[in-house]
């Protein structure tokens, strides 16, 4: 069909006349069909919405023509490509055979290609895409207040996401209290290594990212689950839903692997850089942001789906892969300042990152450089750091910082990150003190200090002195 429709809009041009009676009149309009046939063409090729309807019955300019028929892989019959893709795809039993600018067939067939893995990134699976896949385009978002009435097609759309959540395999994915659940453990004896650091490469860039990797990789395996804390869903290394960092991790995977996209939208579950989608099957409407997020809390046959995406063979490395180039640019990021740093000093700076980015290496990368690698000056610049938002570390009237609450709890934070070293210089360099933080911050001997809690004890700290200053 859009074959003929050009051929006939080139026709329409007419040749080119010898000069004669007329012949400017005549050449004007020659050069006037031309360009209506070059702005055609440009539609074509790179126009992105239609101007009028196509297909049957439509208005079928060319150049919308072109858009559709590109959208649809140039099919050599453009009626029967619009039937197909509104009866296979969409799911319609009385397809129309026409796109409407705006309409739900546009919209989804944008959607579809969208969806479409890039040339250069992996095959996808042999299957085609289905129309439960689509459901983004179809299924209307969730309003507060408002009342939806769902079409029969959209009823038809949500029972096929409640058929494939059923069929989802189940893991020991356990209740942790009252407050989320949890599968996955520390990744310390995980055997698995990001493609990039394998291999017996000695150079001080990449000693630094493996020392860095084998410290972040203890956050938790490659599957790991956690929907018990503020972050609502946190999924492998430490990888959060509500802060952005998973979806980093997802975007970056979906690259690699199309297939593990294709995983979550059967299942009704979304997600672009930014935000979350997940079909709420007892409405038949999309919950979005934290709603969407609370939704999969609890849920094991959702939560199984990431786990399903960091344990499948056929997905595994990629993810792997994925949270290593997420920690990479974040707080395995090792500065060129830092190669030459001791393990424990490149492990501590690294776990302080990714527990808290705004006060890590990855964001004030000068502050760790004039640490030279000692633990107690990391840990002092890094509470000195967190000392502008109250909930992490508190500054007395005198100027002491005092460091957050848990920061020496036995177990965590300075005594798991890097081994424990964290702790053990501070308790080797710290003077035990004791006194209320009222009492402390009226005493200048203490001005511009670092104070620690010592866990279990009131009013008792470590005093690192002006460590960090």
């Amino acid at each position: 069909m859009f074959r003929d429709v050009l051929a006939e809009t080139a026709e329409d041009a007419g040749p080119v006349r010898p000069a004669g009676p007329g012949f400017l009149a005549a050449g004007n309009q020659a050069i006037g069909r031309m360009l209506g046939l070059i702005g055609e063409v440009g539609q074509g090729l790179l126009g992105s919405e239609l101007r009028g309807s196509v297909g049957a019955g439509g208005v079928n300019l060319p150049g919308d023509v072109m858009v559709v028929a590109r959208l649809l892989g140039m099919p050599d019959d453009l009626n029967a490509a619009i039937l197909r893709f509104q009866k296979d795809v969409m799911g319609w039993p009385t397809p129309d055979g026409r796109v409407d600018p705006g309409g739900r067939t546009f919209t989804a067939l944008q959607h579809h290609q969208a969806a479409a893995p890039a040339p250069a990134a992996a095959p996808v699976a042999d299957h085609p895409a289905t129309g439960v896949e689509l459901w983004p385009s179809i299924l209307p978002t969730a309003k507060r207040g408002a009342t939806t009435e769902l079409t029969s097609e959209q009823k038809t759309l949500v029972d096929q996401l409640k058929a494939n959540r059923d069929a989802l395999p189940e893991y020991a994915i356990k209740k942790a209290g009252t407050s989320g659940m949890v599968l996955g453990d520390s990744g310390a004896g995980e055997k698995l290594t990001p493609t990039e650091l394998k291999g017996d490469a000695t150079d001080p860039a990449t000693r630094a990212k493996k020392v860095a990797y084998k410290e972040l990789g203890h956050e938790g395996t490659v599957d790991a689950i956690n929907t018990y804390d503020d972050q609502i869903l946190t999924w492998g290394k430490g990888f959060s839903a509500l802060s952005g960092s998973m979806n980093e991790v997802l975007m970056i995977m979906f690259q690699a692997d199309p297939e593990a996209r294709h995983e979550l939208l059967r299942a009704g579950i979304d997600c672009d850089a930014k935000s979350w989608r997940v079909v709420n099957t007892e409405t038949g409407l999309i919950e979005t942001g934290v709603s969407a997020l609370r939704l999969m809390q609890f849920d094991t046959k959702l939560l199984g789906v990431f786990v399903t995406l960091g344990r499948a063979p056929q997905h595994q490395q990629h993810a792997l892969d994925a949270q290593w180039a997420a920690m990479e640019k974040h707080a395995a990021h090792v500065p060129e300042y830092a190669y030459q740093w001791p393990d424990s000093a490149i492990a501590l700076c690294a776990h302080l990152a990714h527990w808290a980015p705004a006060f890590g290496w990855g964001t004030h990368p000068d502050r760790y450089k004039g640490t030279s690698g000692d633990l107690v000056q990391i840990a002092g610049v890094f509470t000195r750091l967190a000392s502008v938002n109250h909930k992490w570390a508190t500054k007395l009237q005198n100027g002491a910082v005092v460091g957050p609450f848990d920061i020496m709890h036995p177990g965590h934070r300075l005594y798991a990150f890097a081994d424990g070293a964290g702790a053990t210089a501070v308790e080797s360099a710290a003077e035990i003190i004791t006194g209320t933080r009222a009492e402390i911050g009226d005493d200048d001997q203490y001005a511009g200090h670092v104070l620690f809690p010592v866990w279990g004890k009131k009013n008792t700290f470590y005093d690192i002195g002006s460590a960090g200053s």
